[in-house]
């Protein structure tokens, strides 16, 4: 039983440990790209990024998620404000992700 506990909270913070550095590094710069997260039960970031009068960088958003270039240093607090959960620095993203 303590194997299993031992392997089930190594997978969870190994699969975890990307998103809590790109939550960590703080939101990103104005004019750099940003990825809105937003919670399941709140608001769609497609629809919080059209209320912070903001437009999406690509064509297509996911469900919880929405691609945008902040304008201003406080677009990032608006947005959180609006009820999303993260906005995070897209240049780091897309690193992460190898595009």
């Amino acid at each position: 039983m303590r194997k299993f506990f031992f392997c089930t909270t190594a997978l969870l913070i190994a699969s975890g440990a990307p998103i809590l550095a790109l939550a960590a590094s703080g939101p990103p710069l104005p004019g750099e790209p940003a990825l809105v997260v937003s919670y399941p039960w709140g608001i769609p970031a497609d629809q919080a990024v059209a209320a912070a009068g903001l437009s999406e960088i690509a064509p297509l958003s996911a469900p919880m998620g929405a691609l945008t270039a902040l304008e201003r240093e406080e677009d990032a607090h608006l947005l959180k404000r609006l009820g999303v959960w993260l906005v995070i620095d897209g240049r780091k993203v897309s690193v992460l992700c190898g595009i």
